[in-house]
């Protein structure tokens, strides 16, 4: 996903439009370069990561992993005091 830094609007790289800049001589000749640009105001893009949302049943997973986790910590923590139940 990109976006435009002057107004801002999304675009995947396939909705780009491009430009090409002069950027001096290579060799003798000119060289030239193709830069992606809004397609609708034509201004500089940039590259912005938008992770995927989490499933919500992950976190159940996760707590459950916590609790189990948590409670053979605390039962180590009571064997190792001397306390039992």
């Amino acid at each position: 996903m990109f976006r435009c830094l002057k107004c801002g609007r999304k675009f995947a790289v396939d909705e780009l439009a491009h430009s090409i800049s002069y950027r001096g001589e290579f060799q003798g000749r000119a060289a030239y370069e193709r830069e992606p640009c809004c397609p609708l105001c034509g201004f500089e893009v940039e590259y912005v990561v938008t992770p995927e949302p989490l499933p919500l049943d992950i976190f159940d997973e996760i707590n459950e992993i916590f609790n189990r986790q948590l409670s053979i910590a605390r039962q180590s923590k009571s064997a190792a005091r001397g306390d039992y139940k």
